[in-house]
């Protein structure tokens, strides 16, 4: 049996906080979840097709003079009991897929200076994420309210992703200097 889609189950949950048009539910899940999970407009925009069709969602199609039609999403209460019944189940373990990491385990096929750059530029981009730490927090403060529910499970996911990149980095660090040691 074929596994389920978690798109399904990322887009209900961002209907869930409140009604959105597609471009949202992408921005809003870059920036509230990319330690942990990204979904594509060429999955989102599909999904919500399906949601629609199959009563989950409904759309409204708002006329806008020079741009094209804004359509926005609401989750029904046939989404929510989905939602509901998925968050009920324990999570599937999946496998990491860090392109960065294969490369590094093939290694010895390239230069060192190669697998030095490829650390370096995870390294670059990981610091980078700590820098939008403070940002993030703000925006949700301004969004939820400090004293929301939303906000406080927000922070439970933005601490794991912290921690994450704190380790990362660490192991940049630790990884670029036997590296250079080899040169």
């Amino acid at each position: 049996m074929a596994r389920e889609s978690r798109t399904k189950y990322a887009v209900l949950g961002m209907l869930n906080a409140g009604p959105k048009c597609g471009y949202d539910i992408k921005k809003e899940l870059e920036k509230a979840s990319m330690f942990f999970w990204n979904e594509s407009y060429g999955q989102i925009y599909p999904m919500l097709k399906k949601l629609v069709a199959n009563d989950k969602a409904t759309i409204e199609v708002i006329a806008r003079q020079d741009q094209p039609d804004m359509k926005i999403y609401t989750i029904t209460d046939a989404g929510r009991k989905d939602l509901a019944k998925w968050l009920r189940q324990p999570a599937e373990q999946h496998p990491i897929r860090n392109e960065m990491l294969l490369k590094l385990f093939f290694g010895a096929s390239t230069s060192t200076d190669m697998n030095i750059a490829h650390v370096e530029r995870l390294k670059d981009r990981l610091f980078r994420q700590r820098l939008n730490f403070e940002d993030e927090y703000e925006d949700m403060i301004e969004e939820h309210g400090e004293d929301s529910e939303a906000f406080e499970y927000w922070q439970l996911t933005t601490r794991y992703g912290e921690l994450v990149n704190e380790a990362l980095e660490k192991w940049c660090q630790e990884t670029l200097e036997k590296l250079r040691d080899k040169r």
